[in-house]
């Protein structure tokens, strides 16, 4: 059950919110949405894989971005109880957290004239941006553990700011997104991606309905098209998306050693 306020001082003085990860906070998933200007730094530790999603009122279909956490549906296996060296992600095993996990209970809502309020799920038209969240959501206590998000005196905690800055990059990326795979399908620069690996138990696995970027189609394009894809700011994201797919192998060393760990 979700329940989304507007944030504010008043009625959330003492709210907090948990910064940690686990399966009883909801981020046992094994794909997150991938926001456009978090490619180059999920590409780090993360694949990031093209899905297509089906649009009645276009021709095409229409692709997001997602990235691949684990194997099996209810799998992340970048969640961890055990000590890690990224001792800032409170049980999560990298060192960067994708924006779609680390926004946590938080939303944008946008603001119409009147008052009237809408969330990002909604059609989102020209208006202030607001912070919104589910106070019903697992993290969000009142303990001392918790990460407060306002001071004493009404303001803006350290942790809000930080959390309003990562909405906004969500904000962004939901904006550039439709444009960025429309000029991708008028290069005609995605490719299906059949992902096969095998385990260290035997199991076979063959992972389908993925797409990526085509580094042959990219390779061949002319400078014309390189410098409108490079002046838009889209080329550096093409490259990471690309490069990202060598954490597929490194995807299934974490579930042989999961599985390992299981033996125990």
């Amino acid at each position: 059950m979700t329940r989304h306020m507007l944030l504010n001082n008043i009625d959330h003085q003492d709210l907090r919110v948990l910064h940690q990860f686990a399966g009883n906070f909801g981020d046992a998933v094994a794909v997150l949405p991938a926001f456009a200007l978090e490619w180059t730094e999920l590409q780090k530790n993360y694949p990031i894989l093209l899905r297509a999603v089906a649009d009645p009122a276009a021709q095409q279909p229409r692709f997001q971005a997602v990235v691949l956490l684990g194997f099996a549906p209810d799998e992340n296996l970048f969640l961890t109880t055990a000590p890690t060296q990224h001792p800032t992600a409170n049980g999560w095993d990298a060192r960067y957290i994708p924006l779609a996990a680390e926004k946590g209970p938080f939303l944008i809502g946008f603001q119409r004239p009147g008052g009237m309020l809408v969330t990002e799920q909604q059609q989102p038209d020209p208006r202030d941006a607001v912070v919104h969240i589910d106070v019903e959501h697992p993290k969000v206590t009142r303990a001392v553990a918790g990460l407060p998000l306002f001071l004493p005196q009404g303001g803006a905690s350290p942790y809000l700011q930080y959390i309003s800055g990562r909405l906004q990059q969500i904000q962004h990326s939901l904006a550039l997104a439709p444009v960025l795979f429309q000029a991708l399908q008028q290069l005609d620069l995605i490719e299906p991606l059949n992902i096969e690996f095998s385990l260290e138990n035997g199991e076979k696995h063959r992972l389908t309905g993925n797409y990526s970027i085509s580094s042959a189609r990219l390779a061949a394009l002319g400078g014309a098209d390189l410098q409108r894809l490079n002046q838009s700011g889209f080329l550096p994201l093409l490259y990471a998306q690309l490069s990202s797919l060598s954490n597929i192998q490194q995807l299934v060393d974490r579930k042989n050693q999961r599985l390992r760990q299981q033996q125990l």
